[in-house]
């Protein structure tokens, strides 16, 4: 007869086992994304991976050692290699980062990570999460609108808008362009238009969004008087 304890025990530690092999895969992949960022530290056995494969390769060895996890570290890590990803990824990278944003999220990540608002001042750790998952949308967003699934972009990069705002002229700009694919260019235009800085902000960030806001309303205002209408790419076959 099985001791029963013996069995709890055993079972206990096979869980702080496969915790500690997680733990060492994670932190091993995210060496590997720091290969890819200029400047960024990382471990030698990441670098020597990274020398012999290309960006796509080392997207693909993340995705492959993250996705054996259900943690919401591993499921961030992976919707963030899938966003990195080339097109031929679009598909699964819809898929994983909404499997990801559908769940709880990744919220130890914004303790480590900083990020300085229009005004100046170091974000709090949940205001880094939420950029953390704006740009998550953001890649979501793109993925959709490469798919032609404008409304679904729409909303995706509306929520990206509502979570990051230190520059909220870049995260208008996809809101805007989207409108115009839907054949809604007064929208655009109205939205760059009354779109409001982000309170406080400094003299050299204002000018900035200023020469951005003029830029895209002159190009609106420029498409609407030329009866612009957004025509869609052909796809290109899987043999070109």
């Amino acid at each position: 007869m099985i001791d029963a304890k013996k069995e709890i025990n055993n079972m206990g530690l096979l869980a702080i086992f496969r915790k500690n092999n997680e733990e060492i895969d994670l932190n091993y992949v995210e060496d590997l994304f720091s290969t890819l960022s200029i400047g960024a530290p990382s471990s030698e056995k990441a670098k020597n991976f990274s020398k012999t494969h290309d960006r796509q390769e080392v997207l693909d060895e993340i995705i492959h050692i993250a996705k054996q996890y259900n943690s919401p570290r591993a499921k961030y890590i992976t919707a963030l290699a899938y966003g990195w990803s080339r097109v031929s990824h679009r598909k699964e990278a819809i898929h994983f980062i909404n499997d990801y944003l559908l769940g709880p999220l990744y919220l130890e990540k914004g303790k480590h990570v900083s990020f300085l608002m229009p005004d100046g001042k170091h974000v709090t750790s949940e205001e880094a999460n939420n950029i953390l998952t704006a740009e998550l949308y953001r890649y979501l967003g793109k993925a959709y609108e490469g798919e032609y699934m404008f409304e679904a972009a729409l909303e995706t990069y509306k929520k990206m808008h509502s979570l990051d705002g230190r520059h909220l002229y870049s995260t208008l700009i996809p809101i805007c362009e989207i409108y115009i694919k839907l054949g809604d260019i007064d929208t655009a235009i109205s939205l760059a238009k009354n779109n409001k800085p982000y309170p406080l902000i400094r003299k050299e960030d204002l000018r900035l969004q200023n020469s951005v806001k003029k830029n895209c309303l002159e190009k609106y205002q420029s498409m609407k008087e030329r009866n612009y209408v957004y025509k869609p790419r052909k796809k290109e076959s899987k043999s070109s």
